[in-house]
């Protein structure tokens, strides 16, 4: 307790030790600030205070290790609130304002008196002697298309007549090919040439007849001389695209061709055994 008293008594001492050094005239660069405050540090050892100026380097405007920065204003309080002063003369009065708008009408005159009776109608006058026929007029003018007259009523439905001749039947042409490019040896059509391996996941099916402009779809799996027990039978995923081929293997150019592109599930080619189905 007599400790802290102590240290409390040397604190204050070290505060009016440095007023008085500012009140007899020591020189510091800006001290007040221009805003009137001080700025000091405490020492944490003894409680002693240097004031200084932050606009200085070094210690002249910054605590050191073990010290504690302060700052206090010597602005006195606000004084008591004056009382009223006396009211002003009055002004001088104000320019005229604009016309307001116009009022509204006020009502009208008596109400308006009824509609007298019509009178009787005179006597028909003697019929007059008739005149003699005037020379005939030109021919007018074509009238105006009248409208058109409502419909008539449905007739009987005709007998039918004779079924005509069968049309023609699409040509239907199959392949069936196995994953290293090689055909079934079963359900080809005969139609079907070859086939051929171009690359991963791309192959070329050649017909002996013009196929570019026939309706073709293909699907992935086993070839046609393949048989699966289907309870442990996992076809591979993958995918599988058909498009008109314009080349044989020579370079030639070629009707005959339809080009299969087959890929796993992620979209990369990949080679997939599959049928393919061309109707022209």
């Amino acid at each position: 307790m007599k400790g802290a008293l102590r240290r409390r008594a040397m604190r204050l001492a070290g505060v009016s030790a440095a007023l008085f050094a500012l009140a007899g005239g020591i020189a510091y660069a800006t001290i007040p600030d221009a805003d009137g405050t001080f700025h000091a540090c405490i020492s944490n050892a003894d409680g002693s205070i240097r004031m200084i100026d932050p606009s200085e380097s070094g210690s002249a405007g910054h605590c050191l290790g073990g010290e504690n920065q302060v700052q206090w204003n010597k602005k006195g309080q606000d004084g008591a609130k004056g009382a009223q002063g006396p009211q002003g003369e009055k002004g001088a009065t104000g320019a005229t304002g604009p016309q307001g708008p116009r009022g509204a009408a006020g009502p009208a005159g008596g109400p308006q008196g009824p509609q007298g009776d019509t009178g009787p109608a005179g006597p028909q006058g003697p019929k007059g002697d008739t005149g003699a026929a005037g020379a005939q007029g030109p021919k007018g003018d074509t009238g105006a298309t009248g409208a058109t007259g409502a419909q008539g009523p449905k007739g009987d439905t005709g007998a039918i007549g004779p079924q005509g001749p069968a049309g023609p039947s699409p040509a239907i042409y199959h392949a069936s090919v196995n994953v290293f490019g090689n055909p079934s040896v079963i359900g080809n059509s005969p139609q079907f040439v070859s086939v051929r391996h171009i690359s991963t996941g791309k192959y070329d099916v050649f017909f002996s007849v013009p196929v570019w402009q026939c309706s073709r779809t293909a699907t992935l799996g086993t070839t046609s001389d393949t048989r699966n027990n289907g309870n442990v039978y996992n076809a591979p995923p993958g995918e599988i695209a058909v498009f008109g081929e314009l080349f044989d293997a020579g370079g030639n150019g070629t009707e005959n061709a339809i080009g299969v592109a087959t890929f796993d599930s992620a979209g990369t080619p990949a080679d997939h055994a599959f049928q393919l189905l061309v109707v022209c």
